[in-house]
């Protein structure tokens, strides 16, 4: 599997802050590889406190939901599963993770 380039990471970075900037909306930034490892992360001047830590763990659980994979396209219909029907399995995995599993 292709690994992301920081030179990759800095262009996605760069157009989602634009995009955030023009819609007056500051956010945090956060890249995983496909393992939910941080390969990137840029809070943008004025966002929330906690948003880093936010963006990383919702990163973090689309990469464990493989919910961006052409493979596993019911990634957000298993997270959605989990809140409905097994929330305490929701809470362990959040657990079991250090808090990087978010399902919201």
């Amino acid at each position: 599997m292709p690994t992301l380039t920081v030179a990759e990471c800095r262009r996605f970075i760069r157009a989602v802050s634009e995009k955030a900037k023009a819609m007056s909306v500051p956010v945090s930034i956060a890249i995983v590889g496909p393992e939910g490892h941080l390969i990137a992360l840029e809070r943008m001047d004025g966002a929330g406190w906690i948003t880093p830590e936010t963006s990383w763990a919702k990163a973090f659980t689309m990469a464990a939901f493989r919910s961006m994979s052409p493979r596993f396209q019911d990634g957000l219909v298993t997270q959605h599963w989990l809140r409905e029907r097994n929330p305490q399995l929701a809470v362990n995995a959040a657990v079991f993770t250090g808090g990087k599993v978010f399902i919201s």
